[in-house]
């Protein structure tokens, strides 16, 4: 799955952008990617007490139009793979 491996995010909200091609095809169906990211980041924040104890729910599949991605926590750090 490393090889869909778009960017990852830091608990400030930074993104580091892995692979500037997905990530371009990823723009092309959510323009706000900004947006996308704080809604990530907040959705992960809330529940990362329960994050640290339930592994299972360190992985979330968001579904945009015809694009889904697989969001991964691990190591404080928020992973953002093309499905």
């Amino acid at each position: 799955m490393d090889n869909n491996l778009i960017c990852s995010i830091n608990c400030e909200g930074e993104m580091n952008v892995l692979d500037e091609g997905l990530y371009t095809k990823l723009k092309l169906y959510c323009p706000d990617i900004p947006s996308l990211t704080l809604g990530i980041l907040g959705a992960m924040k809330q529940s990362k007490e329960k994050m640290e104890q339930d592994e299972s729910l360190r992985r979330m599949v968001i579904n945009l139009s015809s694009v889904s991605l697989s969001v991964i926590v691990k190591d404080s750090l928020i992973y953002i793979y093309l499905m």
